[in-house]
């Protein structure tokens, strides 16, 4: 159960990660050019957006990076490799998948995390989540994907706020009884460093996701 459970969250971290990409490219170019070219012209808006993707694309990354979910260097080059091929399959133009590329490599200034320390995280990540599950209720039986990511929101609309959401985490974690002191120690040290990251909501996507996904199941199991 508890391995599922982790393989579980890390499906839905790299799912978030993508949709986190997609976003970005929204909010940088359909969203921002405009204004930026207003600003500047269309030339240097241009040459400033992809600045800002490649940016936003390290940053991402580089979360992905500390959080530890990659188990070592084989398994980053095999998620740039999957970026990669993904962006040209979906005939995203050179521009933006040579972004991508300088965004990436950027991204490898920042070490690769613990992965075990990961894997106690995301396991007492995937407890805390049934836990809010259960008290919620609510999850539709069978429902839409639109109507189970609805009831997610609902699960968690209360933590939306990072630091709401950082404590709740770690109060579920300090009151764990399956976990040793020097484990709650370290899952909460290793959420605390997430928190301080720059784009933490991959976490949050990713639990709304695991929500979505699992909350059914686990809410009528009680």
């Amino acid at each position: 159960m508890a391995v599922a459970a982790q393989n579980s969250f890390d499906r839905v971290l790299l799912t978030a990660l993508d949709h986190a990409i997609e976003h970005l490219q929204v909010v940088v170019f359909d969203e921002g050019m405009d204004s930026l070219a207003s600003q500047i012209g269309s030339e240097a808006a241009l040459r400033e957006s992809v600045l800002r993707y490649e940016q936003g694309l390290a940053q991402l990354f580089g979360f992905m990076r500390a959080s530890g979910a990659l188990p070592d260097a084989v398994a980053w080059s095999t998620l740039k490799a999957d970026e990669r091929r993904a962006a040209f399959e979906a005939g995203i133009e050179i521009s933006l998948r040579t972004a991508l590329e300088t965004g990436m490599y950027a991204a490898e200034s920042v070490p690769l995390g613990d992965h075990r320390l990961y894997r106690a995280w995301s396991s007492a990540m995937t407890a805390f989540l049934r836990g809010r599950a259960r008290a919620a209720g609510g999850f539709p039986a069978g429902g839409t994907d639109e109507e189970r990511l609805y009831q997610a929101y609902e699960t968690l609309s209360d933590l939306e706020d990072h630091d709401a959401f950082h404590g709740a985490f770690l109060g579920d974690v300090n009151a764990a009884r399956h976990l040793s002191a020097a484990e709650r120690e370290a899952v909460a040290v290793h959420q605390s460093r997430l928190l301080a990251l720059p784009r933490f909501d991959l976490v949050l996507n990713a639990c709304l996701l695991w929500l979505a996904e699992h909350g059914g199941r686990v809410a009528s199991a009680g």
